[in-house]
């Protein structure tokens, strides 16, 4: 079988959306499969070729490939379409949210700062006293506050509170304190009700962290029942004390006030930069790794379980990919399909995470088919069907693409070791045959399917 050209893989795409009208679950389906691995295996987007073929993107795919936005050209295609919108430069929220740019592209061009520098966005909507961008108008407030106070060349924008290791957060401004430590503010914009500005009592609050600049890791925030600003000491402080008073005297479940400790756009940058892994899209993994859990995940967006989570951030595919992966690894050094033995040796891969995903599917997948127990003849029918179908022996590339029984099937059956697709050919071929196969596999061959003769095409 000839490898398919890009202008035929193209051709297959543009029916595939003709028929279906969108591409959004394209790997679930086997033609879509195929179409969607030729694009993976040649280093190129899909999206790339969808819009080559004249289809707006965003009416035929919903979420973009991981890796899309790597490219800053397609970012600032998006800036570019809302700036010319709304007459202004999106905040954060809306970058995320709006235009589905993750937490990690604004952090992989420097920021928000250096985003609107990339853009040569020079509107002064958000510039403060300084000439620095902010993201909201509460931020711009307190900037010019700071530089009204004579701190204008004292403190740094944009740097990481936290190691590399912790994630890759910025706060809004940094100052350097004596014994090289360093104070971090991080400026909320919005309180529970979204739509509240800084008062008289919020510049006081500033201005007294400001005087008392020795008192390190102090954290301006908002309470999350009142929406009172409050400064604390820990990120994990959510309520101010009249409000933690009042519920500790009720009878108010905690867990009620609890879901509000985490805004939608804190979990969702905890999210993009925790699964960086494939490993941490597991439940196990994922919890390890995150000061946010998957309960509090699933309670907060209301979803059935974990899996759920996973598909509304468009990572099941890269999660079903890891967990087939690992599987056909346990397999290929036991040799046992065993889902229960795979699950107790693996680090992060659990069985219930299995079964909402579907054993049957998985093993099906990877090739070992529940459904179906084939005999010695089907395996024998189905090499010599695919012989016959294209006129030679093929080589395993090609009849992993045409076999409807996995090669694994065939290595289970006939205890096969080593070159096991070799050994396959060895199976339905005279010795005169393979030999041929083996020193000439890159030629083609004319068989004479009655009696599997195989003749040298000159």
């Amino acid at each position: 079988m000839s490898k398919k050209s890009r202008q035929e893989v193209l051709i297959e795409l543009n029916n595939y959306i003709l028929i279906h009208g969108t591409v959004d679950n394209i790997t679930k389906n086997k033609i879509g499969e195929k179409i969607y691995r030729y694009f993976q295996k040649n280093k190129e987007l899909i999206e790339d070729a969808i819009e080559e073929l004249g289809y707006e993107l965003d009416k035929v795919k919903t979420y973009k490939t991981k890796g899309y936005y790597d490219d800053f050209n397609k970012v600032k295609i998006l800036l570019e379409k809302f700036i010319e919108l709304n007459n202004r430069f999106p905040i954060k929220l809306e970058i995320i949210n709006d235009l589905g740019i993750g937490q990690r592209y604004i952090d992989k061009f420097g920021g928000m700062n250096e985003l609107k520098r990339k853009m040569n966005y020079t509107s002064n909507d958000l510039i403060d006293l300084r000439g620095d961008f902010n993201c909201s108008i509460q931020e711009l407030q307190v900037a010019n506050f700071l530089c009204m106070q004579g701190l204008k060349d004292k403190y740094k924008r944009e740097q990481h509170p936290f190691p590399k290791s912790e994630g890759r957060y910025r706060s809004d401004f940094m100052f350097d304190l004596d014994d090289n430590k360093k104070l971090h503010i991080e400026v909320w914009g919005y309180d529970t009700n979204t739509n509240s500005n800084y008062d008289e009592a919020d510049i006081q609050k500033a201005q007294q962290l400001i005087s008392n600049m020795d008192k390190n890791n102090l954290i301006i925030k908002s309470c999350s029942i009142c929406g009172k600003t409050i400064t604390v000491n820990s990120i994990d402080i959510i309520m101010c004390d009249n409000c933690k008073n009042r519920y500790n005297n009720s009878n108010t479940s905690y867990s009620l006030i609890n879901k509000s400790k985490y805004t939608e756009i804190e979990y969702d940058n905890n999210f993009n930069i925790l699964t960086d892994k494939s490993f941490k899209l597991t439940t196990k993994g994922f919890n390890e790794h995150s000061n946010i859990k998957i309960k509090s995940y699933i309670k907060y967006f209301n979803l059935h379980n974990w899996l759920n989570v996973i598909k509304y951030y468009n990572k099941f595919d890269d999660l079903y990919n890891y967990i087939k992966e690992e599987y056909l690894n346990f397999y290929n050094s036991t040799k046992s399909q065993n889902l229960s033995k795979f699950c107790k040796q693996h680090n992060y891969i659990v069985h219930e995470l299995l079964l909402e995903i579907g054993t049957e599917k998985i093993m099906n997948d990877c090739g070992f088919s529940k459904q179906k127990q084939f005999s010695k003849d089907d395996l024998k029918n189905n090499f010599i069907n695919i012989v016959k179908s294209i006129g030679y022996i093929p080589k395993y590339t090609e009849f992993a693409n045409l076999t409807n029984i996995h090669i694994n099937i065939y290595t289970k059956y006939f205890n096969l070791k080593g070159k096991v697709y070799d050994n396959v050919v060895k199976l339905y071929s005279t010795e005169d045959e393979f030999n041929k196969y083996i020193s000439k596999n890159s030629q083609t061959y004319e068989i004479n399917t009655n009696n599997m003769d195989i003749k040298e095409v000159i």
